[in-house]
């Protein structure tokens, strides 16, 4: 395992790091490079730089592994780090699942959002089933549409198994203990007028292909069971929204924990439905990166998309956080 961390604030570092965690260079180049960086902030004496492990171990990864970069947030005594580890997953025990990415939403910015999201989601699972990860989209409320096709029939077989995993996952635990990092209290819409709630979607957005090698699913217990049958360990979770359905569904963040899987979030292709109206007062993409930053410190850590398309990670149009 490599392992290290740097502040939540990358500024102090040199302009060469960053890249480095982001840009498609082959793996074993990428972490040999970064490697040499952060020796070379060590020796320089950055306050930057909080912890740094060995990096020569695990350099090398089973030819049919597919190495990410996992970040989260660590609290120790001088405060709350960025911690990042490479862990390499075999891709046929790895599942993706895609998350409520309706083709409406009844809030008119939420639709606009996952439309500019979803070619990027496109992408992404196109790379992921072409290296071996099996795909479940999980479009709630939706699988009427579905049931007709191969890919539905897949996980509907599982129907009546362990019917005590299909309800919503609320705050458990440890987790219970820490608030909330945004407001919701008018369901997250942005607009003005805000937008009048209910259901407003049919199916998965098109621009998302469903093949039939894959699974459609809004079931935990479906999901959990043909996991089971296909020898799934780890799940990469992305979709709409972080502080709903990603985290609370019966397919989401805390019942995929509960269940024993190495999740990690998609931060690149998710949102939050988050109104810059309500606490904390900060912009939607503001309040969407502390709803990244409470999973990655309470529940799971995160990835991006890059380590598995080779391209950019993806980033909305009126994003204007500096990472």
């Amino acid at each position: 395992m490599i392992t290290w961390g740097v502040n939540p604030i990358f500024s102090n570092l040199s302009p060469r790091f960053k890249p480095l965690l982001r840009k498609s260079y082959p793996m074993k180049l990428r972490y040999r490079l970064l490697t040499i960086e952060l020796v070379v902030l060590v020796f320089l004496g950055s306050e930057a730089l909080a912890v740094i492990l060995p990096l020569e171990n695990g350099l090398s990864s089973p030819k049919d592994s597919i190495s990410l970069l996992l970040k989260k947030r660590v609290k120790d005594a001088s405060g709350v780090k960025d911690v990042y580890s490479v862990q390499n997953l075999v891709p046929s025990q790895t599942a993706v699942i895609i998350c409520d990415m309706w083709d409406r939403h009844w809030c008119k910015g939420a639709t606009e959002r996952v439309t500019e999201m979803a070619p990027a989601i496109n992408r992404f699972v196109n790379a992921a089933r072409a290296k071996g990860m099996f795909i479940v989209h999980a479009p709630s409320d939706c699988m009427d549409y579905y049931k007709n096709t191969t890919a539905r029939k897949r996980a509907s077989r599982y129907k009546n198994r362990d019917l005590s995993l299909d309800h919503w996952v609320h705050k458990t635990g440890e987790e219970a203990g820490y608030p909330w990092p945004i407001d919701s209290l008018t369901e997250g819409c942005n607009d003005t007028p805000y937008c009048t709630p209910g259901k407003a979607w049919t199916r998965q957005i098109s621009s998302i292909t469903i093949r039939d090698e894959d699974a459609v699913s809004d079931s935990g217990s479906e999901i959990a069971a043909l996991f089971q049958d296909r020898g799934i360990r780890n799940v990469l979770i992305l979709g709409v929204h972080t502080n709903m359905c990603v985290i609370g569904r019966s397919f989401g963040i805390r019942s995929l924990k509960r269940q024993g899987y190495n999740v990690a979030l998609v931060r690149d292709l998710t949102d939050a439905m988050y109104d810059s109206r309500q606490w904390p007062y900060v912009s939607h993409f503001q309040g969407l990166g502390l709803m990244i930053n409470y999973i990655e410190q309470y529940l799971c850590p995160t990835v991006v998309s890059s380590d598995v398309t080779g391209d950019s990670p993806f980033r909305f149009k009126d994003d204007e956080r500096i990472e």
